[in-house]
């Protein structure tokens, strides 16, 4: 990987960890504490993702290109990992399952399609899959990780009548659907050109057959 790439991938995971170990140094080992460890951690990895997941259309509303997607999706993916840590110490030692066993598999997936995504990153890895093949898999794959943070996000800002509980969920919520949405535009940015040179032709066939 190139420098830059490390060290962004790098200082999330470092960032992450040290969200984990602050939580759990200030308010001790319990499950009280690792819960609140998983939602600061699950917030940072998001804004990390959401940098992969948005960022090109972002770009394209500013008119910028935008270079930094895999690199931010690795810096999420290992970010993730201290969350992913945190989740599994936190069936350890709770008397409860913390989440049902639909809601488990359903994050796993999420799980699943980070780590995917980010192995097939590699170049020839990507390459050996395709390039159609690729972009349908990284489309997919982002859009059911942003599915499974909004399933948590948004449920919770929207049912809640607590000021504080809103202001820690909303904002993300928000933020979220403002990425669906720059994603959106982004494609609409990258597709007017091919319909703007699809009709050209169009034209000009109708033109030659008069």
């Amino acid at each position: 990987m190139r420098p830059e790439t490390i060290a962004l991938v790098g200082g999330a995971f470092v960032v992450a960890v040290a969200i984990a170990a602050s939580v759990l140094a200030i308010d001790g080992i319990d499950t009280d504490s690792l819960t609140q460890a998983l939602q600061l951690t699950a917030r940072f990895s998001f804004a990390v993702f959401w940098c992969a997941y948005a960022g090109s259309g972002l770009a394209a509303v500013l008119g910028m290109r935008f270079r930094l997607g895999r690199d931010c999706g690795l810096a999420f993916a290992a970010a993730h990992t201290v969350h992913l840590a945190l989740v599994i110490w936190l069936y350890q030692v709770s008397s409860t399952a913390p989440l049902s066993v639909r809601a488990a598999v359903f994050f796993s997936i999420g799980l699943i399609w980070t780590y995917l995504l980010a192995v097939l990153s590699v170049e020839k890895l990507s390459k050996f899959v395709g390039a159609t093949a690729w972009r349908w898999l990284r489309l997919i794959g982002l859009e059911y990780i942003m599915l499974a943070f909004q399933a948590d996000f948004f449920p919770r800002a929207v049912h809640t009548g607590n000021l504080r509980h809103l202001l820690a969920y909303v904002p993300f919520a928000a933020l979220g659907l403002a990425g669906t949405a720059l994603r959106m535009w982004g494609w609409i940015h990258k597709s007017a050109p091919r319909m703007l040179r699809l009709r050209a032709r169009t034209a000009e066939r109708s033109i030659r057959r008069l």
